[in-house]
């Protein structure tokens, strides 16, 4: 009979047998980021400031919809009166964005352009 540790042995090497006929996995390749083609710091920049100017005007316009919603549902008159001035500065608010918004986009061209 075998001993224990010729038995542990054989298991080790069909173990290791097994794995070694396994298909490796290959580490993802790396993206080819060159200094040449990463974004310069203003350019990251401007597309932050876009990013944020784009997600205040999301948040605007949820801020309309919620306020036509409360305010179809109103039954006071002072409650439909607040609602009304609401949506209007919202709407204000939303064209400031939408201008903001299209004076960034352009000098995010501008800042992108130039690196």
């Amino acid at each position: 009979m075998k001993s224990p540790s010729v038995a542990f042995l054989l298991l080790f090497a069909a173990a290791s047998v097994a794995t070694a006929q396994s298909t490796p996995v290959a580490p993802p390749a790396p993206t080819a980021v060159t200094p040449s083609t990463r974004p310069g710091k203003p350019c990251v920049a401007a597309n932050r400031k876009l990013d944020r100017e784009q997600k205040a005007l999301e948040s605007a316009q949820a801020e309309i919809a919620r306020n036509r919603k409360l305010q179809q549902g109103c039954t006071s008159k002072s409650a439909c009166a607040r609602y009304a001035s609401a949506l209007e500065s919202l709407d204000k608010r939303v064209a400031r964005h939408e201008l903001r918004i299209d004076k960034f986009a352009t000098s995010r061209d501008d800042a992108c352009k130039a690196t």
